[in-house]
């Protein structure tokens, strides 16, 4: 867990760390089912109707599991090329990352969106089909998972596909 982490790595004193569960603002991340509004938000992205969104909304950090995505999608993309992978949010990897899809013959399946204001973020959610967490088991077993976006995901009523990895046994539990 982030606290023991943060007792025992960096000497914060047990009674000053306050654990504050992850929660989701629900009047902001919820299904939409308005769906000349969703179109609008698939052509502001370049997405067609029939095509397949997966997305992960995040930090392009090493222990997101990125690079796993974009390893998935190139084995995927060979036998479905209605998928699309929107990748949102920015950080470390994001650079050498985008370069790894633009220099593969899939780049045009695979969307870096960058940074993106909040707001806009239960609009891209909502025209996901799947939504994925990739994390990595390492730094996230010493440190603890903080899943806010599978929270996200599931406010929006969205499929997750997620890292087996512990602190996450409750998106098998809510099936």
């Amino acid at each position: 867990q982030i606290s023991t982490y943060l007792i025992n790595d960096f000497h914060c004193k047990p009674n000053k760390v306050k654990v504050v569960q992850n929660g989701v603002n629900l009047r902001s991340f919820y299904p939409i089912n308005d769906i000349a509004l969703l179109r609008e938000w698939r052509r502001k992205v370049e997405i067609e109707e029939d095509e397949i969104v997966i997305i992960f909304v995040g930090n392009i950090a090493p222990w997101q599991g990125v690079n796993i995505l974009i390893e998935s999608a190139f084995r995927l993309l060979p036998r479905n090329k209605k998928l699309k992978f929107l990748i949102v949010g920015d950080g470390l990897l994001k650079r050498t990352l985008l370069k790894k899809a633009e220099d593969s013959e899939w780049k045009e399946y695979i969307i870096f969106l960058g940074m993106r204001p909040y707001e806009e973020i239960p609009f891209l959610i909502n025209i996901a089909d799947i939504c994925v967490a990739p994390f990595i088991n390492e730094r996230n077993r010493k440190t603890g998972v903080s899943p806010l976006k599978i929270f996200e995901y599931m406010a929006c009523g969205k499929p997750v596909v997620s890292s087996r990895i512990e602190g996450l046994e409750f998106i098998e539990e809510r099936h």
